[in-house]
């Protein structure tokens, strides 16, 4: 199992219209007190947590949206990350999803 850093590279939101779709890449953990959280593996800094998972999922898609706001509105470039080589813990779910900005 490798356990190897994600190399990071920067990109910036380009949009074809009112609204484009960028991959997110989903670490869903079930936390001790029965709630979920939901990290975005490929952009820092974004994720949530909910209730259920499908409430932390959809509160972490928001949270991207937010963050990529940011980058957007400040001209900054977006820190991606590449996850291909990411430790996922054995009792994590991972989903790749598309949000709306």
């Amino acid at each position: 199992m490798m356990n190897a850093q994600p190399s990071t590279h920067q990109s910036s939101v380009t949009t074809s219209g009112p609204e484009s779709g960028c991959p997110i890449h989903l670490l869903i953990i079930q936390d001790d007190d029965s709630g979920y959280s939901a990290i975005a593996l490929n952009l820092p800094g974004s994720g949530s947590c909910g209730d259920t998972e499908e409430e932390a999922i959809e509160n972490a898609k928001e949270a991207v949206r937010g963050v990529l706001e940011e980058y957007r509105e400040s001209g900054e470039a977006i820190p991606w990350k590449d996850t291909r080589d990411v430790e996922i813990p054995p009792s994590a779910k991972q989903l790749w999803v598309i949000v709306n900005v």
